[in-house]
């Protein structure tokens, strides 16, 4: 497995590589403007859960100690401290969660709804020791509650820096 050091040192690499072949031949190598990465670790679990008490044991914590946002059936829904704000739907009766995303420090939870009583959980765990070794960058969405932030992670393909992954940071700076 790739360490994250020389993940970074081939992305750097492959920059140096590409911005002296602009040098050379500008009409070939359009500009680009790389993102800052930097080099961390992650770790993913994914599980299923069959039933509406199992799913909400499993997310009561994170809304007790996150932050975060839920698409119930007729709302949505901003968390934190414990509190479930309505931001836009019906409040009387908002319905389960089909969607969202809750964060707590450096470990995100991302709900879907499958159907029926199932849904899937995927926790995502930044600076897990042992965790997949990969390039990260934090963005920011404009939006409510002061915008959202994600953590983008990406890895090099056939001298490529893609995205595969990403997790909700929570709201404003």
């Amino acid at each position: 497995m790739t360490t994250v050091q020389q993940l970074l040192a081939d992305y750097n690499a492959f920059r140096k590589l590409y911005d002296s072949a602009r040098e050379v031949s500008p009409e070939r190598f359009p500009s680009l403007r790389w993102p800052d990465l930097e080099p961390v670790s992650i770790a993913v679990e994914r599980r299923m859960v069959a039933s509406l008490d199992e799913f909400e044991a499993a997310i009561r914590n994170w809304i007790a100690k996150g932050e975060g946002w839920l698409r119930r059936r007729s709302a949505l829904v901003a968390t934190g401290n414990g509190r479930e704000e309505v931001i836009r739907g019906d409040a009387a009766d908002p319905g389960p969660v089909l969607y969202g995303e809750l964060a707590d420090g450096n470990r995100s939870l991302e709900i879907r709804h499958l159907r029926g009583d199932r849904w899937r959980i995927e926790t995502t765990e930044e600076g897990a020791g042992g965790g997949d070794a990969v390039l990260a960058r934090t963005v920011r969405h404009f939006g409510w509650n002061g915008g959202l932030r994600y953590r983008v992670y990406f890895h090099l393909l056939d001298g490529e820096t893609r995205p595969f992954g990403f997790r909700f940071l929570g709201f404003g700076d």
